[in-house]
């Protein structure tokens, strides 16, 4: 009874789109704890999972592997994945799989990005995602889709950045529902040097009211970061922490909800130069 009021009450929170499975959701610690304004965080393969420019700047070998154990309290409902980067000249490439279901109920992603930077701190890339949907009694079907992003420094300390999603419109399911189409823009911002990073990100899914997010990361000292976030569809209020032991990160966020409660995020990645 407990996990059947909460799926309904997770139908009746979050606002009703007009697209069918895949709605994209945050991936890794670090873009819970900010609320999702992640869209300019680069340099690793954990920023590569919420844009693919943010792959630019990747060194050496990467791993990271995250962990949604329980979505809202939903019993049996969670989420897991794990992404592997690597910097091939100067051309950084991450693969990467995730899953999100309940029994009976599978939603299935793999994806291959990669991203090109170039003079004057700009930086593009693709992501090629194959989308597989399994429902007991029904089959399982399996669809691709492609994302595209850039992402600039405007001045030191100054960055935008900007995500489109699914931009073949691709459909799943013999009835050809839509999966999401969006456009995401994102900012941030790290004034002077007192070690504080403002974040904020708007997204204009078709069908859907537009979406925006709000964080904040402020490092107490190089190995420990504190951040806190914002999140306006569904409704979310957002934090965590990232602890870095060189060369593993071990990130935790946590989302609340008025109605469903809290969901917990945690990461653990692994750079090798």
């Amino acid at each position: 009874m407990k996990t059947l009021t909460s799926i309904l009450l997770l139908a009746l929170a979050i606002p009703s789109r007009g697209e069918a499975a895949f709605e994209l959701m945050l991936t890794g610690a670090r873009a819970a704890a900010l609320g999702g304004a992640a869209l300019t965080l680069h340099g690793d393969v954990v920023a590569g999972t919420m844009n693919p420019a943010g792959l630019a700047g990747l060194r050496g070998v990467s791993l990271v592997v995250w962990s949604i154990p329980s979505v809202f309290g939903i019993d049996g409902l969670q989420r897991t994945g794990c992404s592997a980067g690597l910097a091939l000249g100067d051309i950084p490439v991450a693969i990467s799989a995730s899953s999100l279901g309940l029994r009976g109920y599978k939603e299935t992603s793999l994806a291959l990005a990669a991203a090109c930077a170039g003079s004057g701190g700009w930086s593009a890339g693709l992501r090629i995602r194959l989308e597989m949907l399994g429902i007991d009694g029904y089959g399982q079907t399996t669809v691709p889709a492609l994302d595209a992003g850039c992402r600039c420094e405007i001045a030191p300390g100054y960055q935008i950045a900007a995500l489109l999603t699914n931009i073949t419109a691709t459909r799943i399911g013999s009835a050809g529902e839509p999966l999401p189409v969006s456009l995401a823009i994102g900012c941030a911002c790290a004034p002077g040097e007192a070690g504080a990073t403002f974040y904020a990100r708007c997204c204009q899914e078709l069908l859907s009211p537009l979406e925006w997010d709000l964080g904040a990361a402020y490092a107490v000292i190089p190995e420990l970061v504190l951040r806190v976030g914002l999140s306006s569809e569904p409704s979310l209020m957002c934090g965590g922490f990232g602890i870095s032991l060189d060369p593993v990160a071990i990130e935790y966020g946590m989302t609340h909800h008025r109605q469903l409660g809290d969901t917990h995020h945690l990461s653990v990645s692994i750079c090798l130069d």
